[in-house]
C-alpha cells in the first residue's frame, strides 16, 4: 500500500472526505485484428476512439479520461465499446496504468483551521506508521538472532500460546534447532553522514523546512513528492543508507 492510498483511507476513515469507488485503467492499447470489421462500426464512441488513437508501428494508444473529456463520450461507453471490440475478438487488448478511483463524499474543509486540523493528524498517522515499521524491521532481526526455536519465536510474537496446540520447545527444522547457534547479524554500525553527499542532497532538491523529508531522500524511503521533484533521476536518492535513520529524522 503506497502512501496516497494510506492518506486516503485515513481521510475516508477519519474524516469521511472521501470513499473508494474501486480502480480503472487510464491507458488502453490495441492492435487490429479485424479492420472491416471495426469500419463497419458507426457509433459515436467507435468514431472517437479510432480518431484520437496514436499509431505506432502494432499497438495503437488512447488515453481513456483525455478522451471522454474531448469527445463529450462518457468514459465507461467508451470502455465498454472497446471491451466488446476485444471480447467479439476484432482487436487484440492492453490495459496499463491501474488508478484508484474516489468520490468525494463531502465539501473539502476550506478553514485554515479545519485544514491545519487534518495535516496534523495525518502528519501524526504516517508518523506512528514509520516508526511501527521501524520496529518491525528490529523485531524481525530480534527474532532470526534469539537463542529459540524460530517457529516457538514466530507463535509468540503473533501472540499465540506457543503450548496451546501442543507445540514443542523446538520444530526440529529451523537455523537454531539445526545447530543451537545463535544467528550473528553483521557488524557494521550506523555511519556518521557524509558532508559531501549532505550538500549532493541539499543541490538536488530545494526543500529547507522538512528535514525529516531530506532523511527520506537520503535513506531512499521512497514518496510521491520526491517523484514530482524528480529526485529519483538526480543520483542522491538513497545515497546515505549506512547513516541512523532514527537519528536523522528526529
Amino acid at each position: 500500500m503506497n502512501t496516497l492510498t494510506i492518506i486516503y483511507a485515513q481521510l475516508d476513515l477519519h474524516f469521511g472526505l472521501f470513499r473508494s469507488t474501486g480502480a480503472q485503467y487510464s491507458t488502453y492499447k490495441y492492435t487490429i485484428k479485424d479492420a472491416k470489421a471495426l469500419s463497419n462500426d458507426g457509433s459515436p464512441e467507435a468514431h472517437a476512439i479510432m480518431t484520437a488513437s496514436a499509431k505506432s508501428t502494432k499497438w495503437k494508444t488512447i488515453a481513456l479520461d483525455d478522451l471522454s473529456d474531448t469527445s463529450g463520450v462518457e468514459r465507461k461507453v467508451l470502455v465498454r465499446k472497446i471491451d466488446d471490440w476485444n471480447d467479439r475478438g476484432l482487436i487484440e487488448l492492453k490495459k496499463e496504468g491501474v488508478q484508484n478511483t474516489y468520490r468525494l463524499e463531502k465539501p473539502l474543509p476550506s478553514t485554515r483551521e479545519e485544514i491545519t486540523k487534518i495535516v496534523k493528524y495525518l502528519d501524526a498517522e504516517m508518523e506512528a506508521k514509520e516508526m511501527q515499521n521501524l520496529q518491525r524491521t528490529e523485531d524481525l532481526v530480534a527474532l532470526i538472532t534469539g537463542k529459540k526455536c524460530f517457529s516457538r519465536a514466530l507463535a509468540e510474537y503473533f501472540s499465540e500460546s506457543p503450548n496451546s496446540d501442543g507445540m514443542k520447545d523446538e520444530c526440529g527444522h529451523c537455523t537454531w534447532c539445526e545447530t543451537h547457534e545463535q544467528v550473528t547479524m553483521p557488524n557494521e554500525p550506523p555511519q556518521p553522514p557524509d558532508p559531501e553527499k549532505v550538500q549532493k542532497i541539499l543541490a538536488a532538491c530545494s526543500v529547507r523546512d522538512d528535514p525529516k523529508f531530506l532523511a527520506k531522500i537520503a535513506f531512499g524511503i521512497k514518496s510521491p513528492r520526491m517523484l514530482a521533484l524528480g529526485i529519483y533521476k538526480s543520483g542522491v536518492f538513497d545515497s546515505m543508507n549506512v547513516c541512523d535513520f532514527k537519528v536523522r529524522s528526529s
